[in-house]
């Protein structure tokens, strides 16, 4: 596979220890890409704050419930590949106690 996204193979060259991607829900194809070119390197997606904002007024505005929606977005990132996500709805999902800060 040619990568669209030289960059990462260079990453990976280079010796980086993570691939990163931020943000997460506009890029699931880059993701993709670096799952496919570096399989064996760990894949972080940042899912930046205005994700969250965009799901959030959604939710607020009732197109759709908020703790559904921040599972379908994890979802979408683990379809594309993801290792590990850093995002701002773990406490939705009851990962952590609630005043683990």
């Amino acid at each position: 596979m040619v990568s669209r996204f030289p960059s990462q193979r260079r990453d990976v060259y280079e010796g980086a220890d993570i691939i990163m991607v931020k943000p997460g829900m506009p890029y699931l194809d880059i993701i993709a890409d670096a799952a496919q070119i570096a399989p064996d390197h760990p894949l972080a997606v940042y899912q930046v704050s205005g994700e969250f904002a965009m799901i959030v007024a959604g939710a607020k505005a009732g197109v759709y419930d908020l703790k559904t929606m921040a599972f379908e977005s994890t979802q979408a990132f683990l379809r594309a590949g993801w290792y590990s996500v850093a995002q701002v709805f773990i406490q939705l999902f009851n990962l952590i106690p609630q005043d683990a800060h």
